[in-house]
């Protein structure tokens, strides 16, 4: 079991994997509950001693470009270094993290889209149900940044680009699905010397920047596809100035 999550944790998240694990926890406590003599095993493998539970980052972590600028001595911002450097990666990169942080995609979503997903003409990209965290389709509108950057890539790719692959961003050396991107991932933020920065913050960042524009929370849930908006409040805070005029009218 340990080995087989291990080989996993390349492509599921800790917190995944500890959902799965708790699946197999329940499967083996039935085959243990079986009654002699019928009964194969006497000990839960998938027990906390053996098949212990995964450390996973803090839940409530919001993290965005710009949240270090006022800690740090450099001439340029953290949002400012990081775009400065995503100009200088190969233009699949450019594609992918420039779509993330104008759609708010995770980067499963990003690595099983495929062109036919995605409408130029209506300005939008839809996430299959298989695709998508909740297992609920998702259509997001694409903003004119997100439609240029695509735009862009598909020229690279040719016009017609069902000859190349149906996956948006199929990986460079086999053509399928991408797996990860750490070591372009860590090249990036390298450049940019942008420190404690995970892909998976560019959701963090898209949402926090809709919230600082001024978009209800409410909205901001249905585009990142959230199943409730409990888990969209975490953002409530980025935006302080709503609440310190709330509180000077006193």
């Amino acid at each position: 079991l340990l080995k087989h999550r291990t080989g996993r944790l390349k492509t599921a998240a800790p917190q995944t994997l500890n959902r799965d694990r708790l699946a197999i926890h329940a499967l083996f406590e039935v085959a243990v509950s079986i009654k002699e003599p019928a009964r194969l095993i006497s000990i839960n493998p998938a027990n906390k001693k053996d098949y212990p539970p995964l450390k996973t980052v803090n839940a409530e972590r919001v993290r965005y470009l710009g949240q270090h600028d006022e800690y740090e001595n450099f001439s340029k911002g953290e949002r400012q270094r990081f775009m400065d450097a995503l100009k200088t990666m190969p233009l699949n990169i450019q594609t992918l993290v420039g779509l993330a942080m104008n759609s708010g995609c995770r980067r499963g979503e990003l690595f099983s889209l495929e062109w036919s997903s995605v409408s130029m003409k209506e300005h939008t990209l839809t996430l299959d149900a298989t695709t998508t965290k909740t297992s609920k389709k998702r259509t997001i509108p694409l903003n004119s940044k997100a439609l240029s950057i695509l735009e862009k890539w598909r020229n690279q790719k040719g016009k017609n680009v069902t000859h190349i692959s149906g996956l948006v961003f199929p990986s460079q050396i086999t053509g399928k699905r991408m797996v990860d991107i750490k070591k372009s991932w860590a090249t990036l933020v390298k450049r940019a010397e942008v420190t404690d920065f995970r892909f998976h913050d560019l959701r963090h960042d898209f949402a926090s920047r809709l919230v600082l524009a001024g978009v209800p929370l409410i909205e901001v849930r249905d585009l990142l596809g959230h199943s409730s908006i409990e888990m969209t409040q975490r953002y409530a805070h980025v935006n302080p100035e709503k609440l310190r005029s709330a509180v000077e009218v006193l």
